[in-house]
C-alpha cells in the first residue's frame, strides 16, 4: 500500500490493527503492576500509543498522513508517564 484512496478494506484492516493494539496495551497493562521498577523507564516510550491511536480513530483520518503528535505534548506524557507509572498505558 503505497497511497491512494483509503478503501473501505483498508480502513476495515486499519480498525482491526488498532483494536489489537488496544488489547495488547490492556494486557502490558495488568503486567505493569507486577513489572520491576527498574523496567519503567524503558516503557515510557508506550505513553505515546495511545494518544497516538485515538487521533487514527477520529473522523476524517487519512492512512497515508503520518500521525504526529506536537513535541511538547511527546515530551509532557513522557513525563507525566515518569512520575506516574499507572499512566504509560492509558
Amino acid at each position: 500500500v503505497k497511497g491512494g484512496p483509503a478503501t473501505p478494506q483498508l480502513r476495515a484492516a486499519l480498525a482491526e490493527l488498532r483494536l489489537r493494539a488496544r488489547h495488547h496495551l490492556g494486557a502490558a497493562r495488568q503486567l505493569l503492576a507486577t513489572a520491576a521498577p527498574a523496567v519503567v523507564p524503558a516503557l515510557l516510550p508506550v505513553a505515546l500509543a495511545g494518544p497516538t491511536l485515538a487521533r487514527m480513530e477520529r473522523r476524517g483520518y487519512d492512512p497515508f498522513v503520518p500521525v504526529a503528535i506536537a513535541p511538547w505534548r511527546r515530551q509532557w506524557l513522557i513525563w507525566r508517564a515518569a512520575r506516574w507509572p499507572r499512566r504509560i498505558f492509558g
